[in-house]
């Protein structure tokens, strides 16, 4: 059950009258947002009536926000089998296709309300030329339609685990895996850059290691949409992307470009290699950050990581 608005309004006035009973009139910091003085302990650096703010913008925005389309179990020429995920992007399936008689990944796109008719053939467009990529790294588009309203993207069915969960789960690759790996992806992000197509938002959630060990990247087609949203939105300064591996420029709200793939990709190579990111991940700190402050090298995490791949990492960054 989602926490409504007043319940968020009622907890944090009441941390925030704990903080400040607990403070005893001391010296205390000042929120880098606003400039109000904190008391006691500050969730992600930031004062309560900032917290505050923040939760109101994404209960509006939630509200504001269809629920993803719950399609049935015959979805045209597709047999729905169960559900893969669901998130703010939409909800992806796994799916029979009883034309090819093979297993694919249906993804379901969420349009924030009031998108027009151009968004979505622009949607179609970018998921097309998505599609024309072909590189073993890089997840294949199948298609882009329409079943009575109801628009989706059909892709191949990968089995295997995001990466994101070896780097939760601490299991470390070796320095020679991690740089094969980093040299496939890179390979992957260089076909799709030669075709105009940028991701902007890579990383660990979006790769996929298949049952042999190769990584797949994921969500092209959905990351065109992201873009297309922020082009449509009243506020030009959109962030696009992933907190802790966003560029600076998308952190900025500018456009996305190629380096920014590659800035993404240096996050995750350092990622993999300290168990790490070289940023704070904090909302309130990261613009600022990832502007004025230089990354650290891996080498000064892991010792044991030669010179050759710190300067690899931080030529990306």
């Amino acid at each position: 059950m989602r926490v409504q608005l007043f319940d968020i309004e009622r907890l944090v006035s009441v941390i925030s009258d704990l903080e400040t009973s607990k403070d005893g009139g001391q010296a205390a910091a000042l929120c880098p947002h606003c400039g109000s003085v904190m008391r006691g302990r500050a969730v992600d650096g930031l004062c309560a009536r900032c917290l505050l703010e923040i939760a109101r913008k994404t209960e509006l925005k939630n509200a504001e926000s269809p629920a993803p389309f719950e399609i049935p179990q015959q979805f045209g020429r597709y047999t729905i089998r169960r559900q893969l995920g669901r998130g703010a992007m939409g909800v992806v399936y796994l799916a029979k296709d009883a034309e090819l008689d093979r297993l694919v990944a249906i993804k379901v796109p969420q349009f924030g309300v009031g998108s027009e008719a151009t968004i979505v053939e622009r949607f179609r467009q970018e998921v097309r030329a998505a599609a024309a990529i072909q590189h073993p790294n890089i997840c294949p588009i199948f298609d882009v339609d329409e079943v009575e309203g109801t628009l989706f993207m059909t892709m191949a069915y990968i089995e295997g685990r995001p990466l994101s969960s070896y780097v939760e789960a601490s299991e470390g690759l070796s320095c020679t895996q991690t740089v094969c790996m980093a040299r496939k992806l890179a390979l992957a992000l260089h076909a799709a850059h030669e075709r105009g197509i940028i991701h902007r938002d890579l990383k660990p959630a979006n790769i996929m290691i298949d049952r042999r060990g190769e990584p797949i990247i994921m969500d092209f087609g959905l990351a065109c949409r992201r873009d297309l949203d922020a082009m449509n939105s009243l506020d030009r300064g959109a962030v696009v992307g992933t907190l802790g591996y966003m560029s600076p420029e998308q952190a900025a709200g500018r456009d996305a470009t190629t380096a920014s793939d590659q800035y993404s990709l240096g996050v995750v190579l350092h990622e993999l290699l300290t168990q790490q990111l070289p940023f704070d991940e904090a909302l309130a700190s990261l613009r600022s950050e990832v502007s004025n402050k230089p990354a650290s090298a891996p080498s000064e995490i892991v010792p044991e990581i030669p010179e050759t791949l710190d300067w690899i990492c931080l030529t990306a960054l």
